[in-house]
């Protein structure tokens, strides 16, 4: 006859890991810490350990049985953590409030509100300190810097030649190695750029085969080099502020338009003349 036995039942025991620590703890940003916990494991597998809402430099180091590292972020931190053995036992959630204070940066006041001309050195100091001495980056937001000026955070100040006329509202932001950010307050600067100006120039008769060197009466507000463009009579060309050449131009009058441009692009109203060439003699 056939035995039938009854079906086996295995019971494979596997211990939760043990696992406890500090409620609360404070660190300093940028210096290196560790904390201790109470780690264990009754069939002593190997764990691990899985932690949320860590500081950003921290990790959970299982052999030590520590948190430990350097704390790179200000701020207050709920952490909870979890131990794993090999077999996939867990542990109670562990949780520890991590501080690590960083006061914010401190202004005193914004540059006031300026005229700048353009194509002119400027160096603006910045009145800024961390309290906690920590390195500071000072940025402007939304890109409100004229162009031609940075910030050299490492002297607090803005620096450059401006290129661009306008009206600037400039916001800078001062924020230190582990985050805490400061606002400055908002400040206007324009920025100016003047045409060229014409004075009095007549109109002009050569002969036929003659040598020309007009200095041409144009000079800039800011002192920027002046280049000057146009039409000319054949055998004349502009050489910075004068017209130079001989003249190879048939018998006639001519429309001689004057454009004067400075570094910058800014033109001046054109500058029309007549041109007179005559026979020699």
């Amino acid at each position: 006859a056939r035995t039938t036995y009854p079906a086996a039942v295995w019971t494979v025991p596997n211990e939760a890991p043990a696992f406890s620590g500090p409620s609360i703890a404070v660190l300093q940003p940028g210096v290196a810490a560790s904390l201790p916990y109470n780690l264990t494991d009754p069939e002593n597998h190997v764990m691990t350990v899985a932690a949320t809402n860590l500081p950003r430099g921290l990790a959970f180091n299982t052999i030590t049985k520590s948190l430990s590292g350097t704390p790179l972020a200000g701020g207050s931190f709920f952490v909870t953590m979890v131990a794993t053995d090999k077999y996939g036992a867990k542990s109670y959630t562990v949780t520890t409030n991590i501080l690590v204070p960083n006061e914010a940066p401190v202004t005193d006041g914004s540059p006031g509100p300026a005229t700048l001309v353009v194509g002119t050195v400027v160096n603006q100091p910045l009145s800024v300190v961390d309290p906690d001495g920590h390195p500071m980056t000072i940025t402007a937001l939304n890109r409100s810097l004229p162009r031609g000026l940075v910030i050299n955070s490492a002297t607090k100040s803005i620096t450059g030649k401006p290129s661009v006329p306008g009206t600037y509202l400039i916001r800078l932001l001062a924020t230190d190695r582990y985050g805490a950010k400061a606002e400055f307050l908002p400040f206007t600067w324009t920025v100016t750029n003047g045409a060229p100006v014409w004075s009095d120039l007549a109109d002009q008769t050569s002969f036929q085969g003659s040598q020309v060197n007009l200095a041409l009466p144009v000079s800039d507000p800011d002192g920027h080099t002046v280049t000057v463009t146009g039409t000319l009579p054949p055998g004349l060309k502009f050489q910075g502020k004068n017209i130079v050449g001989t003249v190879t131009a048939p018998v006639g009058t001519y429309t001689v338009v004057l454009n004067a441009k400075d570094l910058y692009n800014m033109t001046s109203p054109a500058k029309v003349i007549s041109w007179t060439v005559v026979a020699p003699g």
